[in-house]
C-alpha cells in the first residue's frame, strides 16, 4: 500500500511506502537529521543545569536581588555566560565566607 505524503523538508508531495515517512528522498532525510541535530545542540546550550539552578536558589536565600540578576543574565545571554557569572559569584562568596571564618577565630588580617 502506498501513501500520499508531503515532505517536511522541501514540501514536495510524494508517494510513501510507509504511513509515517516524513521525507521524499535520502537527501531530504539527511537534511532533516542535520536540522534535528542542530536543534538539539541549541537546546542543550540554552538549558540551565540542575547545579546552576540549585546555586541560584541558594544565592536567592541570601540575596534575592543577586539571584534575580543571575536569572536576567541567563535570559539574555544564555547558559555559557550564566556559568561564568555563577563561577564569579561563588568565588566571591567562598572568599567572603573564608574571611568571616578567620574573623570569628580571631585570625583576621
Amino acid at each position: 500500500m502506498r501513501f500520499s505524503n508531503t515532505c517536511v523538508v522541501c514540501g514536495q508531495v510524494y508517494w510513501a511506502a510507509r504511513s509515517h515517512a516524513q521525507t521524499c528522498s535520502p537527501k531530504c532525510r539527511s537534511k532533516l537529521s542535520r536540522i534535528r541535530a542542530k536543534k538539539e545542540r541549541t537546546m542543550k546550550q540554552q538549558t540551565m543545569t540542575i547545579e546552576q539552578s540549585v546555586n541560584i536558589m541558594t544565592i536567592a536565600e541570601v540575596s534575592p536581588s543577586a539571584a534575580a540578576a543571575l536569572r536576567g543574565i541567563y535570559a539574555v545571554y544564555g547558559k555559557d555566560v550564566l556559568t561564568e557569572a555563577l563561577d564569579a559569584v561563588i568565588h566571591v562568596w567562598n572568599d567572603c565566607n573564608a574571611y568571616h571564618e578567620r574573623g570569628q577565630k580571631g585570625e583576621a588580617k
